[in-house]
């Protein structure tokens, strides 16, 4: 694993820090490994949480070469544990409380996006997250433009009578795969102009307190604490519901000599 860079984002440098403070908040201490994995038993923290924990500790102590060295051996073993979970693909009894099957989600979220007893806002972040393809919690601080605007940064909706797309500029994964564009559905183009009548930006929070906000609002109308992450675990096992785990592909491509992608340009689809 990398050693952290010196310069770090502004995103990323908070999000440490709030992970530093609330390790020591709770009494714990980020210099220690015991200490660390008495504090993530507590929280009852996924390996995936573990790892951004353990990233944020290991920025801060990068100059103590002995305890780097310690962190990074823990991630290099949670990454191999990680790994052969996701190969196996068994949801845990934890996730298993946050999901909720997709076709069960859309049979909510269709009448609650028509119903105006919740706000325009709320009605427009459902269909965000269940009329499209659900991203990360990239929606903070939207924007809405008749054309293509100049400079492309943030997140933004373009809607005239050719064109109604959603444009995410900064995502996660935005150097590798550039910019996500989904099209937007009819009635969701209209919610959004009506907002933005009077308003000149949506949702203008900071991420994290998206996240917390789509948990609330999700488990109010839905009746579980369904999370972005849940939201798009049900989504790809929906559209992946009859395909082989990753462990028995990875199986058959070893066999045939092939890469588990290069197996998959063999399928066949019918017409």
């Amino acid at each position: 694993m990398a050693k952290p860079k010196d310069v770090l984002s502004e995103t990323s440098k908070k999000e440490y820090a709030r992970i530093i403070k609330a390790i020591e908040t709770n009494g714990y201490k980020d210099d220690d490994i015991e200490s660390l994995t008495a504090y993530f038993e507590k929280q009852k923290y996924s390996i995936a949480s573990k790892r951004v924990n353990i990233n944020a500790c290991m920025n801060k102590h990068k100059l103590d070469v002995p305890y780097y060295e310690q962190l990074k051996k823990w991630m290099l073993e949670l990454r191999d544990e990680l790994y052969k979970s996701k190969e196996d693909q068994i949801i845990t009894e934890k996730e298993e409380k946050k999901h909720m099957g997709w076709n069960d989600i859309l049979e909510i979220a269709v009448p609650a996006i028509n119903n105006e007893k919740y706000s325009l806002e709320d009605r427009i972040l459902i269909a965000l997250y269940t009329q499209l393809d659900p991203v990360r919690n990239d929606y903070t601080h939207l924007k809405l433009y008749k054309e293509e605007p100049e400079i492309k940064t943030g997140t933004y909706f373009i809607i005239n009578d050719a064109i109604k797309e959603v444009v995410i500029n900064n995502h996660k994964t935005a150097k590798k795969h550039g910019a996500i564009r989904q099209h937007l559905p009819e009635r969701l183009s209209e919610m959004i102009v009506m907002w933005f009548k009077d308003e000149t930006e949506m949702f203008p929070i900071a991420e994290n307190a998206m996240s917390l906000r789509i948990r609330r609002l999700f488990n109010k109308v839905f009746g579980k604490p369904l999370t972005i992450c849940s939201l798009r675990h049900s989504r790809i096992t929906f559209m992946y519901k009859n395909d082989t785990r990753p462990r028995e592909a990875k199986r058959l491509a070893d066999n045939m000599g092939h890469t588990p992608a290069t197996a998959q340009t063999y399928r066949f689809f019918p017409e």
